[in-house]
């Protein structure tokens, strides 16, 4: 968006958990569109939560150009799977 140019709409998401910040990573992506994301907590940290990505969740993060860094992060989990669906696990060792 250009400096002349003011956005048509302003988004307000409430929360940055991997729900709210993959919207405003997907709305930042139309350029009229100004996103603020809103979180109650001072600071972003683990809480020791798992994250399943099942392939639908896959093709979205790939569609945002996301997966690098998520790839980057991904870790194996020594638990074994008998699905055959593509799947990343991470874990803290």
């Amino acid at each position: 968006m250009s400096a002349t140019t003011e956005a048509r709409l302003r988004v307000a998401i409430c929360g940055g958990g991997i729900g709210g910040l993959a919207l405003a990573c997907a709305l930042s992506k139309v350029t009229d569109i100004t996103v603020d994301v809103y979180e109650a907590a001072s600071e972003f940290q683990e809480i020791g939560a798992g994250v399943m990505l099942r392939p639908r969740n896959l093709r979205f993060l790939t569609e945002l150009g996301l997966m690098n860094e998520i790839a980057a992060i991904n870790g194996r989990s020594s638990e074994k799977r008998e699905s055959a669906e593509p799947a990343m696990a991470y874990y803290r060792a």
